[in-house]
């Protein structure tokens, strides 16, 4: 699964191993839903939460390592360009990704990059942040989401909290489903429920909710 000798997928390793914040049992549940969905055409899934309490990027680099197992070729990309933290699972830079796609107009295809875990490349979020008017926001997200879906089975995205981003309000749009996850005991029901609305007021659907008990 490994490269042998690499530091960083050791510890990689360590952390998917580790059942505190995800369990290999939702990372299975989540599996079959996807896989429902392919076939010809790319699947494209948004990791999101109700809140900023919750650690949703191990997931997010669960599920892509479980699908890219499974002989899927696979893209995770990292919307969340606030927090970035994918970059930081794979020992990689964040030095230019979705903010430069998306608000610096640049070839997402030009910043994709390998991982250790063959069949797993990644978009980071890169540093940029441009001040876009709402309508080239939108072209320009549409843009990225069809570059991102070149040559891929599985596009997912590592999204901020839903109702706080702009871009995971207009990337659900480009998605099949979306995965919410909160944080049992600092999640409120109510925000819980407010985000699964607005994601189906929006014409998506949930693919479903992963509570995490750990730290």
């Amino acid at each position: 699964m490994f490269k042998a000798g690499d530091k960083n997928a050791k510890n990689l390793s360590k952390a998917v191993l580790d059942e505190r914040y995800v369990s290999t049992e939702q990372i299975r549940m989540i599996q079959l839903r996807v896989q429902h969905f392919m076939g010809k055409d790319t699947v494209n899934i948004m990791v999101t939460s109700a809140d900023d309490k919750v650690k949703k990027s191990l997931l997010a680099v669960k599920l892509s390592m479980a699908m890219a197992e499974q002989g899927k070729k696979v893209l995770l990309v990292d919307m969340d360009t606030g927090k970035p933290s994918i970059h930081r699972w794979f020992g990689e830079s964040n030095r230019s990704g979705w903010a430069e796609a998306v608000y610096g107009g640049k070839k997402a295809g030009g910043l994709i990059q390998d991982t250790f875990q063959p069949g797993l490349y990644t978009l980071m979020a890169g540093n940029g942040r441009y001040g876009l008017q709402d309508v080239l926001l939108l072209e320009e997200v549409k843009r990225t989401a069809a570059e991102c879906r070149k040559n891929f089975d599985l596009v997912i995205y590592h999204a901020p909290s839903y109702r706080s981003s702009a871009d995971a309000q207009l990337v659900v749009h480009e998605c099949d489903g979306v995965i919410i996850t909160a944080k049992t005991g600092k999640t409120k029901t109510a925000d819980l429920l407010l985000t699964r609305k607005e994601i189906e007021k929006a014409g998506n659907q949930v693919f479903g909710v992963i509570l995490q008990t750990g730290g």
